[in-house]
């Protein structure tokens, strides 16, 4: 019903947003240039995205716990 789809997506933005928003606006701009200032670009490139992915990842498991406990009541 329209109950459960309003749920499902305020626990989405729960765990997703704060993640996504820190990680487009401030992670991945500056991520964009550590190739540059590592001086090797193909390593640069693999440990940025390794990073991008740990930091975005983070914020989203806590965010997912809890919006567990808050948002995903179902019965």
């Amino acid at each position: 019903s329209v109950d459960i789809f309003y749920q499902n997506v305020r626990a989405l933005l729960g765990e997703f947003g704060i993640a996504e928003v820190f990680d487009s606006l401030f992670i991945c701009p500056m991520l964009l240039f550590f190739p540059i200032w590592m001086g090797n670009r193909s390593l640069g490139i693999i440990i940025a995205i390794f990073t991008a992915a740990i930091i975005f990842y983070i914020p989203t498991i806590i965010g997912f716990e809890l919006s567990k406990k808050k948002f995903r009541k179902f019965d």
